[in-house]
């Protein structure tokens, strides 16, 4: 599996890239709130699918770090979410 390569040769922290990814919008501010809750929509059921493949390859280090990387990623939701509704 290619992100077991990669997370093992580089030792990469998912949730440090929770903290990098920037949602603005590069179109209208409606759009731009449309496209950001649909990418990071994308990216929580790509985060499930990679952590069933990891819960059933018996890969417990693989798996966790998507597990926590996964709950972020939920804050980070949550986070968008509440700054919308306040706009």
């Amino acid at each position: 599996m290619l992100i077991c390569l990669v997370l093992q040769q580089y030792r990469t922290d998912l949730n440090s890239m929770w903290d990098k990814i920037e949602l603005k919008p590069k179109q209208s501010r409606k759009k731009g709130q449309t496209w950001a809750r649909e990418y990071l929509e994308s990216l929580i059921v790509e985060l499930i699918e990679l952590k069933i493949k990891a819960k059933n390859e018996n890969n417990l280090v693989l798996y966790n770090q998507l597990q926590n990387s996964l709950i972020r990623a939920h804050e980070v939701q949550k986070e968008l979410n509440e700054k919308l509704k306040s706009t």
